[in-house]
C-alpha cells in the first residue's frame, strides 16, 4: 500500500497533466450546470414575479374602476336626495345591498335609491323592499327606471298608500301589466290620472288597476269612459243614490237589456250622449268584469322577485356577482382615489408657489421669444432652399 501511494505521488509530481485536466473538465461541466440550473432558477423567479406583478396591478386596475363606480353612484344620489354625512353613509349601504341583490348596473340602482329616497323619505330596509322589486320588474317588463320610480312614487302618493304595503302594490300592478300586457309605466300613469273617480265610485287599488289595464290593453278610450263616468256621478249624486250601487246597477241593465237600442238607451242616459257609445260597448263586451284579475292580483305577493329568479340565467348571476366584486373592491379603489388626490394638492400647491410661478412665466416668456426668432426666419429659410 505504501509503495503504490508512493508511486502516485511520484506521477502527480512529475506529470499532473492528466489529473489537472480531469479536474478543469470536471470544474467546467459543473460550472454549465449551475449556469442552467441558475438559469433555469432565475427564469422561474422572474417569470413569477411578473405574473404577481400583472396580478396586482389588474387588481389595481380593477379597484380604482370599482371606486369610480361607487363615486359616480353616490355622486347620483347624494345630487339626488341632498344627503350628507351619516345619512349618506345610510344610503350607500341601501345602494350596496340592492345593487348586489339584483342584476342592474350602478347608474340604474343609483337612479332608483335616490328616486325613493327623496320621494318617500325611506331608507333601510323599507328603502330596499321597494327598490329591488322596482328594478326587477323595469329589467322584466321593459322601461325605464327613472320613469317607472317617479310613477310608482305618484301611485304611493295619489292612493295613500302606507309604505308598507308598497311592495306588495308594486306587485299587483306587475301581475296586472303581465295578465293584461299592459305597459307597465302606462298603467301606473293612467292609476294616477284616473286615481279619483275611481275612488269616488268605490273603487279600491287592486280594483281600480284591474279595470284601467284591462282598458289599456283591450283599446278602451278610457277619456271617454272616465267623462262619461263622471256624468254619472253628477246624475247619481242628484239622485242621492251611492255611486257605485248605481254604477252597477246601470251595468247590469245594460247586459240585461232586450235589445241593443235599448241597452244603448240606458247608457245615454246615465252616461250622456258623448259617452254612451263607448259605455255600451264596454259594458257589453265585458271590459269591466275583472274579478278574476283581481284575485289574481290579490295573491301577487312577491311575485316580482319570484319572477326575476325565474327568468335569471348565467348572464343574469354574472352581473350580480361583478356586482359584488366592485363592492368588495371599491374601499381599496377609494383610498387610492384619496391618496391620488392628496398627491393633486401638493403639487397644485407646488404650481401655486410664487417662486414657481415666476420660472413657468420666464420659461413661456423664452419659449414665445424663441418661437417669434424662427418665424422671423422663415422666409430667409425658404429663399435659401
Amino acid at each position: 500500500m505504501a509503495t503504490a501511494l508512493s508511486n502516485l505521488l511520484a506521477l502527480l509530481a512529475l506529470d499532473n497533466s492528466s489529473y489537472l485536466d480531469g479536474l478543469t473538465s470536471s470544474k467546467a461541466a459543473s460550472d454549465s450546470f449551475a449556469d442552467k440550473l441558475s438559469n433555469a432558477g432565475g427564469a422561474i423567479v422572474v417569470g413569477g414575479l411578473s405574473v404577481a406583478a400583472a396580478a396586482i396591478t389588474a387588481v389595481g386596475v380593477a379597484a380604482w374602476d370599482a371606486g369610480n363606480t361607487m363615486d359616480d353612484a353616490m355622486d347620483t344620489i347624494a345630487v339626488a336626495t341632498g344627503a350628507t354625512g351619516p345619512a349618506l353613509d345610510g344610503l350607500r349601504e341601501d345602494f350596496e345591498a340592492v345593487f348586489t341583490s339584483v342584476p342592474t348596473d350602478s347608474a340604474t340602482a343609483a337612479d332608483a335609491i335616490g328616486i325613493l329616497n327623496s320621494r318617500l323619505d325611506l331608507t333601510g330596509p323599507a328603502l330596499q323592499n321597494i327598490a329591488k322589486p322596482l328594478l326587477e320588474a323595469t329589467r322584466i317588463l321593459g322601461g325605464d327606471i327613472t320613469t317607472n320610480a317617479e310613477a310608482f312614487t305618484r301611485v304611493m302618493g295619489d292612493w295613500n298608500l302606507p309604505t308598507e304595503k308598497a311592495a306588495g302594490s308594486l306587485d299587483a300592478l306587475f301581475v296586472a301589466a303581465q295578465q293584461t300586457g299592459a305597459p307597465l309605466d302606462q298603467l301606473m300613469e293612467r292609476v294616477v290620472q284616473y286615481g279619483a273617480p275611481m275612488r269616488n265610485f268605490g273603487f279600491d287599488f287592486n280594483e281600480a288597476a284591474a279595470i284601467l289595464a284591462t282598458f289599456e290593453a283591450q283599446g278602451v278610450n278610457t277619456e271617454i269612459v272616465m267623462g262619461g263616468l263622471r256624468t254619472a256621478q253628477g246624475k247619481f249624486i242628484t239622485q242621492g243614490r251611492d255611486m257605485k250601487t248605481g254604477l252597477w246597477e246601470t251595468v247590469d241593465a245594460i247586459k240585461n237589456a232586450e235589445s241593443s237600442t235599448d241597452a244603448l238607451a240606458i247608457a245615454t242616459e246615465v252616461f250622456g250622449a258623448k259617452a254612451a257609445g263607448d259605455m255600451f260597448d264596454t259594458i257589453r263586451s265585458g271590459k269591466f268584469d275583472v274579478d278574476a284579475l283581481v284575485q289574481t292580483m290579490l295573491n301577487a305577493d312577491g311575485a316580482i322577485m319570484e319572477a326575476g329568479a325565474a327568468t335569471a340565467d348565467w348572464g343574469e348571476k354574472w352581473t350580480m356577482f361583478k356586482n359584488k366584486i366592485t363592492t368588495a373592491l371599491a374601499p381599496i379603489g377609494e383610498k387610492m382615489m384619496e391618496g391620488v388626490g392628496k398627491a393633486m394638492d401638493s403639487v397644485v400647491a407646488i404650481f401655486e408657489r410664487p417662486d414657481v410661478q415666476a420660472g413657468l412665466t420666464r420659461f413661456v416668456e423664452m419659449i414665445g421669444s424663441f418661437i417669434t426668432k424662427a418665424v422671423e426666419y422663415i422666409p430667409v429659410l425658404i429663399d435659401g432652399f
